[in-house]
């Protein structure tokens, strides 16, 4: 069964982002990294489940490859981390070449808005730890 299959089964059966992390992400990025969506639609998003595109706000884009870089990490089958990448990227519009050029951009970025987009980012997935705990 190849990884593409495995993860469309794993997607119908439940959620590869937990809905605390969803929420706390969404009161982070709404608005901001995406145009604005109703929460359910960013919850179905998350989990390769968006009925429309997602449209990344202008000058977003490092910060949202940043987004899924540390998101994959906490998925719920971590073994699906990379396909789930790719097919955020493919939502996205972002091209895995620009992602794998800029995923790290704006962690290591001086630029203000940057530090505080990852010291929030960084801060939410500590909440929505906190609550699945």
């Amino acid at each position: 069964m190849s990884c593409s299959s495995i993860l469309r089964n794993t997607q119908r059966q439940r959620d590869l982002v937990g809905l605390s992390l969803c929420l706390t992400l969404y009161k982070l990025c709404n608005g901001r990294q995406f145009e604005s969506m109703e929460g359910s639609t960013f919850v179905n998003f998350l989990n390769l489940r968006a009925p429309l595109p997602i449209i990344v706000r202008k000058k977003e884009k490092t910060r949202v490859c940043y987004l899924i870089h540390k998101v994959a990490d906490h998925l719920r089958e971590v073994c699906l981390a990379n396909e789930w990448k790719e097919q955020m990227l493919g939502i996205c519009n972002i091209g895995i070449g620009f992602y794998k050029s800029h995923y790290l951009d704006a962690e290591s970025s001086d630029a203000k808005m940057n530090k505080l987009f990852c010291k929030e980012l960084k801060e939410a997935i500590l909440a929505a730890k906190y609550y699945d705990d």
